[in-house]
C-alpha cells in the first residue's frame, strides 16, 4: 500500500470563484507524461467513485504515458452546491523502489477568462 497525498476537490468555493477572477473550475484535464505500474503507485484515486466501501474498491486511474483523465468538478447537479463531491480525489505516492517518477500536465477550464498569476521570483 502506498501513501496518499492530500484528498482535495478541484472545484472552488464561492469566494474563490468570482467571475472577475475566472469563475468556477468547470473541468480538470490531467495528461499523464510517464508510465507507472500499479506496483509503483502514482494512481489518481477517487474516493467516492467506487464499487464498494473498501479502499480497494475506489476508482484508481494508473498513469499511462499519453493518456488523459477528464472530469468535471463542478457538475454535481445539486442546486446551490458549487461542486461535485464525487470528484474528491488524491494522488497516490510513487513508491521509493519505483524506477520512474510521476509526471503530469494539468489544465483547469474556468467559466470566464482567467489570467494566472504567481508571486515574483
Amino acid at each position: 500500500s502506498h501513501r496518499i497525498i492530500t484528498w482535495h476537490l478541484d472545484a472552488l468555493s464561492p469566494t474563490e470563484s468570482s467571475p472577475s477572477i475566472g469563475g468556477q473550475r468547470t473541468a480538470t484535464l490531467l495528461v499523464y507524461l510517464t508510465d507507472l505500474a500499479a506496483a509503483d503507485g502514482g494512481a489518481t484515486i477517487f474516493r467516492d467513485l467506487s464499487q464498494g466501501n473498501e479502499e480497494a474498491d475506489m476508482l484508481k486511474v494508473q498513469p499511462r504515458k499519453g493518456s488523459a483523465l477528464l472530469f468535471f468538478p463542478a457538475a454535481g447537479g445539486i442546486p446551490n452546491t458549487p461542486f461535485d463531491i464525487r470528484t474528491l480525489h488524491c494522488g497516490e505516492a510513487v513508491g521509493a523502489e519505483s524506477a520512474q517518477d510521476k509526471w503530469i500536465s494539468q489544465l483547469w477550464l474556468r467559466e470566464t477568462p482567467y489570467t494566472p498569476s504567481a508571486p515574483p521570483g
